[in-house]
């Protein structure tokens, strides 16, 4: 409990200042927006899709996906991170509700979401037990054929290989570590997730995989 209590801690003080940085960060590796439409692209979004982001943060994703249509819930531990989703929404006018609560146990019914995504938060987890954890209540949210997207980071080759290992030593110390040495395809497929496509992005420094609940037994 130590661990959640110190991360909502970190995060409801960086709220504030939080969309700034990852956009002046993003500048370096392509601009915020392009990589962000290349995750919500491969959800294929229709109008009035229920959408839930798993560690939403100030939900940028969420709200991109309520501009095309989706009816969009947020689950996130930082109330401050929350407050500023919030604020979001209601400057695009758009349909969200925005949850407190651990992203292994999210307050929603099993298969009530056709979309589901993961962004920056799978690093955020302790150990690879707590990711699972994760993975599993994604499965469960999702209706059958339910389409989600993780992105998150990834160590790249060359030159940035180095940089990326002094921003992670930087802003994550170790906490990044279990994602980064992890083969998020494989779990994927263990727990039963099929169609699952991963590329990388920003030059390398994200990786974001796509994939699909399986349909329930004589559908799709």
């Amino acid at each position: 409990m130590a661990k959640l209590f110190d991360h909502r801690r970190v995060c409801n003080l960086i709220a504030p200042v939080y969309d700034t940085s990852v956009r002046l960060a993003a500048r370096l590796v392509g601009g915020e927006e392009e990589i962000r439409r290349l995750a919500l692209n491969r959800l294929l979004i229709q109008p009035g899709d229920r959408l839930v982001e798993l560690g939403c943060g100030t939900a940028t994703l969420s709200v991109m996906a309520g501009c095309q249509g989706a009816a969009v819930a947020g689950v996130d531990m930082a109330e401050r991170m929350l407050d500023m989703a919030r604020k979001k929404a209601a400057a695009h006018k758009i349909k969200a509700e925005f949850i407190q609560a651990n992203i292994t146990e999210a307050p929603y019914p099993d298969g009530h979401f056709q979309k589901l995504i993961i962004s920056l938060a799978l690093h955020e987890q302790p150990n690879l037990e707590i990711i699972r954890n994760v993975l599993e209540e994604a499965k469960r949210l999702l209706v059958p054929g339910g389409r989600g997207v993780i992105m998150d980071y990834h160590l790249p080759d060359g030159f940035r290989r180095a940089v990326m290992f002094l921003f992670l030593f930087l802003a994550e110390r170790r906490q990044a570590r279990p994602l980064i040495n992890l083969d998020l395809s494989g779990l994927l497929a263990s727990l039963g997730f099929e169609n699952i496509e991963k590329s990388l992005p920003a030059g390398g420094t994200l990786q974001l995989l796509s994939f699909k609940k399986a349909a329930a037994f004589g559908e799709g």
